[in-house]
């Protein structure tokens, strides 16, 4: 079984650069798919291709899965029993969603189509196997023979689809993106259906049913990752005022003051999950993986960067799986093909 929450892009995000600048060059994307809507289109599959697996592999050893060049720009993510797969054709600019039971398995997939002035910014799924898509609307320009898409911050949706790739809900959400601003990095959905977002030095919860929204401000420029623990709770890290990255817990009537220092590095934190013997698992892709245990008031280290297959750029695809392996995508920049890696994190685990 294989549940965690989702993460669109998990890039390093070099943390000097990304405080020089807030200005929406940092939201432009490549030009996104044609108009249509959802639907079930076999024709529109990438091929699958695997190249190589490790058999009979237990959750205490790495298993490493290589696959051809259909995989090499996916990004993937799980909730539930599903491995989520969300990407492109490499050479049909075609997207998808897929699901994998377990690595090396065959996907089935539905094809996604966003109308031509429609882009999607973020996805999250939730502990029901449902696929949200934050989709705005976005201008096309051309600089140096690139295409990019930005958003006029005038139309937004969350677009909810279930299993069968049927879209469920349409929610304006226009209203929370009604100003330029940068798109939020976090994306994701507590117990209860509600989805939190990063607003700048901001956490933004959203209650879809009622529209209700809550904010907590942690004093910070900016919010590294927003998580749901084992228990249920929601927790967040930010970057403080003097650079110090903070664990903290969110609580109904505001931030809950644990004040956790984590371990400084250059990149900031990509994303946090429940862990299979741990509150937390948190993912630096140049410090490691570390492990919050509910109650301590520090971190232990689970995984460190020599441990991991790649670090950096190469790296920047990854997320827990439910019996506490990380599961992590390595490009090939050669062959075009990818790996990949699902690495045991449990503590005492056969690395």
């Amino acid at each position: 079984m294989l549940t965690a929450m989702l993460i669109f892009v998990s890039s390093c995000g070099n943390k000097e650069t990304e405080n020089l600048s807030n200005d929406k060059t940092e939201d432009r994307i490549e030009k996104t798919p044609v108009s249509g809507e959802l639907e079930n289109e076999a024709e529109t599959q990438p091929e699958e291709e695997i190249l190589e697996a490790a058999s009979e592999a237990g959750s205490n050893q790495t298993v490493a899965v290589r696959y051809g060049e259909a995989f090499s720009e996916c990004v993937l993510s799980v909730s539930g029993d599903i491995l989520y797969n969300y990407g492109s054709a490499s050479e049909e600019n075609r997207f998808y969603i897929a699901e994998m039971p377990e690595e090396g398995q065959p996907l089935s997939w539905n094809c996604i189509e966003l109308p031509d002035h429609m882009a999607i910014r973020q996805t999250t799924t939730d502990y029901q196997g449902k696929f949200h898509i934050l989709v705005m609307e976005v201008e096309k320009i051309i600089e140096d023979g690139w295409e990019f898409n930005v958003p006029t911050y005038e139309v937004s949706y969350i677009w909810t689809v279930n299993r069968e790739g049927e879209v469920e809900r349409k929610l304006d959400v226009s209203d929370l993106f009604a100003r330029e601003q940068r798109s939020p990095t976090c994306f994701v959905t507590d117990l209860d259906g509600n989805f939190y977002f990063d607003e700048e030095g901001d956490i933004l919860r959203l209650e879809p049913n009622s529209g209700v929204t809550m904010r907590w401000s942690c004093n910070s420029d900016r919010i590294e990752a927003i998580g749901r623990g084992k228990s249920g709770k929601m927790y967040c890290i930010y970057e403080d005022y003097q650079g110090a990255d903070i664990l903290e817990l969110l609580e109904e009537d505001g931030i809950a003051g644990m004040c956790i220092s984590l371990p400084n590095y250059d990149c900031k934190y990509s994303s946090m999950s429940a862990g299979a013997d741990a509150e937390l698992l948190i993912v630096n892709i140049e410090g490691g993986v570390s492990a919050y245990v509910d109650g301590a008031d520090t971190v232990e280290q689970r995984i460190s960067k020599e441990d991991m297959p790649a670090s950096g750029e190469e790296a920047h695809i990854h997320e827990i799986l439910s019996d506490g392996r990380l599961w992590m995508r390595v490009h090939d920049k050669e062959t075009k093909g990818c790996t990949f890696y699902y690495i045991p994190t449990v503590d005492g685990g056969e690395k």
